[in-house]
């Protein structure tokens, strides 16, 4: 009984709000409601083709795909932030769940990315970024997108970034490149030997980061690899 007092209390008190929308989720344990989740953004590519419509992949990649199209209007960009900068895991969890339902399970290759060959690699952060903020944002993610789909996360000590690199805000995409050449690195290429490798992210942008990761990890003799991200821009 006192915890179901309790639990009523602070319902009025403090009322579940969905993020997006800031309508109420009462009884929920979600951070968006179901209209936000599935109508709210735009689907930067619908037809889930290999990748959104001016996105040129390198051959090493097989696939790019995001969930929404970024914005700066209607709520995503704070959403993002919040995740990002806040502390705010349990959304990175959700929203890699959502990435598995609304995006990769409606792939055409989804059948053959099976758990027992593929792996999830969350875009390594720099020992240095990570302890300042306390976490990896791609990784909480990849731990909700896991959860969903049973493919199991890379060990993070596998793939690291080697090299604490610039804001990439501002720079050209030349400059993007090369600010990001040699960032990464595979200390245990067994790990990696002919599994298809799923990079996770928050945001595509120009795809310098998730390129080169690309890049690193396919010379240490991965297979197919794809990339998702909640958003591109």
């Amino acid at each position: 009984m006192y915890n179901q007092l309790r639990d009523g209390i602070r319902a009025i008190l403090f009322p579940k709000i969905c993020m997006s929308c800031k309508g109420g989720l009462p009884g929920s344990d979600r951070l968006l409601c179901a209209v936000c989740a599935s109508t709210r953004f735009e689907d930067p590519n619908p037809g889930r083709y290999s990748s959104p419509p001016d996105v040129l992949l390198p051959e090493i990649v097989y696939f790019l795909d995001a969930m929404w199209q970024f914005d700066t209007a209607g709520g995503l960009r704070d959403m993002l932030h919040a995740l990002k900068y806040d502390g705010l895991l349990s959304l990175g969890h959700e929203l890699g769940g959502l990435l598995y339902d609304r995006v990769f399970r409606q792939r055409p290759e989804t059948e053959t990315w099976l758990p027992a060959n593929t792996v999830l690699l969350p875009v390594p952060m720099h020992k240095a970024r990570q302890r300042a903020r306390g976490y990896n944002q791609a990784a909480e993610i990849a731990r909700g997108f896991a959860s969903r789909s049973g493919i199991p996360l890379i060990d993070d000590q596998v793939v690291e970034r080697v090299r604490y690199t610039k804001s990439q805000t501002g720079f050209s995409q030349a400059k993007r490149v090369k600010n990001l050449r040699g960032a990464f690195a595979v200390s245990d290429s067994a790990c990696l030997m002919g599994r298809k490798v799923i990079i996770i992210d928050d945001v595509y942008t120009t795809g310098s980061t998730t390129f080169e990761l690309a890049s690193t990890i396919h010379e240490a003799g991965c297979g197919a690899i794809g990339i998702l991200t909640v958003a591109a821009t």
